[in-house]
């Protein structure tokens, strides 16, 4: 389906339904790996916790394959558009798909955000739009729960998409709620 810096999205079958299944690169390395091991397990901790119509919906995530190795994987429903590709086909629709798609971005933030969790990646290429219309957040790889953000200190490193990020995290300050906020209006 995909892929990024971080890892590749596949197409999957189970229990009779189409899932999106995410392998970090080098996946069979995690186990030996703390710091990737504890992104894996933040990312599927979030995904669990956030049930909300304009985030993924949560399906699972894999620790071990069949053969008893480690394996890291995440799944979670497929999504059938783009943010592009439904914008672009909805090019001719009223003004009203853009402010419905703003919307449901904004209502998912603020939801992310009570639950106390930053995206810390918001950009087009981590959002999709399902059968119904709705926009909805994917790929947690980067978030991270708010308190813990601001209590990093001297460990902090500058994550998420230069283009899309807030000017005070450019300027090597901590991600905030704020700062998800601007890069949603960029």
């Amino acid at each position: 389906l995909g892929s990024g810096g971080f890892g590749t999205v596949f197409l999957a079958q189970y229990q009779n339904m189409a899932v999106a299944v995410k392998e970090p690169h080098n996946a069979a390395s995690i186990h030996k790996d703390e710091y990737r091991k504890r992104a894996f397990c933040r990312e599927a901790d979030h995904l669990y916790r956030l049930r909300h119509p304009n985030i993924v919906n949560f399906v699972g995530a894999i620790v071990e394959d069949e053969h008893h190795e480690p394996c890291y994987c995440i799944v979670t429903e497929v999504l059938p558009f783009t943010l592009e590709a439904y914008l672009t086909a909805k090019a001719t629709s009223s003004i009203s798909v853009g402010q419905q798609v703003i919307f449901d971005l904004a209502t998912g933030l603020s939801y992310m955000h009570a639950s106390k969790i930053i995206h810390r990646d918001i950009k087009p290429q981590n959002v999709m739009v399902d059968e119904l219309g709705r926009a909805k957040y994917i790929d947690f790889g980067l978030s991270k729960e708010e308190e813990l953000s601001r209590q990093t200190s001297a460990s902090y490193t500058m994550v998420g998409t230069q283009s899309w990020m807030a000017p005070e995290v450019k300027k090597g300050e901590k991600a905030t709620a704020a700062s998800d906020v601007y890069s949603l209006g960029m």
